[in-house]
Protein backbone atom coordinates (compact mmCIF):
# COMPACT_ATOMS: atom_id res chain seq x y z
CA UNK A 1 0.00 0.00 0.00
CA UNK A 2 1.03 3.17 -1.06
CA UNK A 3 0.73 4.92 2.67
CA UNK A 4 1.42 3.61 5.70
CA UNK A 5 1.68 4.64 9.57
CA UNK A 6 3.85 3.51 12.66
CA UNK A 7 3.24 5.09 16.49
CA UNK A 8 5.44 5.32 19.13
CA UNK A 9 3.43 6.11 21.77
CA UNK A 10 5.87 6.80 24.52
CA UNK A 11 7.17 10.14 22.65
CA UNK A 12 3.87 11.15 21.16
CA UNK A 13 4.82 10.82 17.36
CA UNK A 14 3.12 8.74 13.99
CA UNK A 15 5.72 8.22 11.29
CA UNK A 16 3.51 8.43 8.33
CA UNK A 17 4.78 7.46 4.70
CA UNK A 18 3.83 7.63 1.07
CA UNK A 19 5.05 6.32 -2.06
CA UNK A 20 4.08 6.66 -5.11
CA UNK A 21 0.31 7.96 -6.10
CA UNK A 22 -0.70 9.32 -3.03
CA UNK A 23 -4.42 8.68 -3.91
CA UNK A 24 -7.48 9.26 -1.40
CA UNK A 25 -9.15 6.13 -1.02
CA UNK A 26 -5.45 4.44 0.74
CA UNK A 27 -5.45 7.63 2.79
CA UNK A 28 -8.74 7.16 4.05
CA UNK A 29 -8.25 3.84 4.85
CA UNK A 30 -5.10 3.99 6.16
CA UNK A 31 -6.19 7.09 8.47
CA UNK A 32 -9.30 5.40 9.70
CA UNK A 33 -6.78 2.57 10.84
CA UNK A 34 -4.82 4.69 12.84
CA UNK A 35 -8.09 6.46 14.40
CA UNK A 36 -8.71 2.67 15.85
CA UNK A 37 -5.41 1.79 16.64
CA UNK A 38 -5.18 0.87 20.79
CA UNK A 39 -1.91 3.39 20.45
CA UNK A 40 -3.77 6.38 18.85
CA UNK A 41 -4.25 9.25 20.72
CA UNK A 42 -5.07 12.97 20.45
CA UNK A 43 -2.16 15.52 20.32
CA UNK A 44 0.37 13.23 18.67
CA UNK A 45 2.69 14.95 16.26
CA UNK A 46 1.78 13.64 12.63
CA UNK A 47 5.41 13.04 10.80
CA UNK A 48 4.35 13.37 6.96
CA UNK A 49 7.54 11.57 4.99
CA UNK A 50 6.27 12.39 1.64
CA UNK A 51 10.15 12.20 -0.12
CA UNK A 52 8.76 9.43 -2.18
CA UNK A 53 5.39 11.01 -3.58
CA UNK A 54 5.42 10.65 -7.42
CA UNK A 55 1.74 12.06 -8.16
CA UNK A 56 -1.19 13.12 -5.86
CA UNK A 57 -5.21 12.12 -7.13
CA UNK A 58 -6.68 15.21 -7.93
CA UNK A 59 -10.48 14.47 -6.35
CA UNK A 60 -11.50 17.95 -4.90
CA UNK A 61 -14.58 16.67 -3.55
CA UNK A 62 -13.25 13.33 -2.41
CA UNK A 63 -10.14 15.33 -0.87
CA UNK A 64 -12.83 17.63 0.76
CA UNK A 65 -14.88 14.74 2.25
CA UNK A 66 -12.14 13.21 3.68
CA UNK A 67 -10.71 16.24 5.41
CA UNK A 68 -14.34 16.79 6.75
CA UNK A 69 -13.96 13.27 8.16
CA UNK A 70 -10.14 13.69 9.77
CA UNK A 71 -11.66 16.82 11.34
CA UNK A 72 -13.87 14.91 13.27
CA UNK A 73 -11.32 12.37 14.15
CA UNK A 74 -12.81 9.14 12.48
CA UNK A 75 -15.17 8.81 15.12
CA UNK A 76 -12.31 8.86 17.71
CA UNK A 77 -10.88 12.35 19.37
CA UNK A 78 -7.49 11.49 17.46
CA UNK A 79 -6.60 15.10 16.25
CA UNK A 80 -3.44 15.95 15.99
CA UNK A 81 -1.69 18.91 17.72
CA UNK A 82 0.95 19.15 14.82
CA UNK A 83 1.97 17.89 11.33
CA UNK A 84 5.35 18.21 10.11
CA UNK A 85 5.46 17.62 6.51
CA UNK A 86 8.69 16.82 5.01
CA UNK A 87 8.34 18.01 0.58
CA UNK A 88 11.35 17.51 -0.78
CA UNK A 89 9.50 17.60 -3.95
CA UNK A 90 6.89 19.14 -5.97
CA UNK A 91 4.17 16.33 -5.65
CA UNK A 92 5.28 16.25 -2.34
CA UNK A 93 5.07 20.19 -2.02
CA UNK A 94 1.43 20.07 -3.79
CA UNK A 95 0.35 17.31 -1.52
CA UNK A 96 1.43 19.33 1.80
CA UNK A 97 -0.50 22.37 0.53
CA UNK A 98 -3.51 20.97 -0.62
CA UNK A 99 -3.75 19.55 3.36
CA UNK A 100 -2.32 23.08 4.31
CA UNK A 101 -5.45 25.14 2.44
CA UNK A 102 -7.89 22.56 3.73
CA UNK A 103 -7.41 23.66 7.28
CA UNK A 104 -7.35 27.23 6.77
CA UNK A 105 -9.37 28.93 9.24
CA UNK A 106 -9.43 25.84 11.67
CA UNK A 107 -8.38 25.94 15.47
CA UNK A 108 -6.40 23.38 17.10
CA UNK A 109 -3.88 21.90 14.37
CA UNK A 110 -0.40 23.21 13.63
CA UNK A 111 0.93 22.62 10.40
CA UNK A 112 4.79 22.76 8.57
CA UNK A 113 5.62 22.00 5.56
CA UNK A 114 9.97 21.56 5.74
CA UNK A 115 12.15 20.50 2.50
CA UNK A 116 15.39 19.96 4.38
CA UNK A 117 14.75 16.65 6.07
CA UNK A 118 16.78 17.26 9.30
CA UNK A 119 14.99 20.36 10.29
CA UNK A 120 11.54 18.82 9.58
CA UNK A 121 12.52 16.28 12.60
CA UNK A 122 14.20 18.85 14.35
CA UNK A 123 10.51 20.85 14.62
CA UNK A 124 8.63 18.00 15.91
CA UNK A 125 11.83 17.86 18.51
CA UNK A 126 13.20 14.54 16.76
CA UNK A 127 17.11 13.92 17.52
CA UNK A 128 17.14 11.68 14.88
CA UNK A 129 18.76 13.17 11.65
CA UNK A 130 16.70 11.22 8.70
CA UNK A 131 13.09 9.45 8.55
CA UNK A 132 14.61 6.13 8.42
CA UNK A 133 16.39 6.36 11.46
CA UNK A 134 12.84 7.72 12.99
CA UNK A 135 11.00 4.59 11.65
CA UNK A 136 13.99 2.37 12.76
CA UNK A 137 13.74 3.93 16.56
CA UNK A 138 9.70 3.61 16.09
CA UNK A 139 10.00 0.11 14.97
CA UNK A 140 12.29 -0.44 17.98
CA UNK A 141 9.70 0.48 20.67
Amino acid sequence: MPVSFEIDAKRGIVVVEYSGRAGLDETFEVFGQYAMHPKAASGQVHMMDLSRVTEVEQDFPKFMKFQAQAAEGFGKPVQPSLMVFYCPNPPARQMAEMVRKSWDGLDGLTLAIIEDEAEALAVAGCTEKSFAELKQTVAER
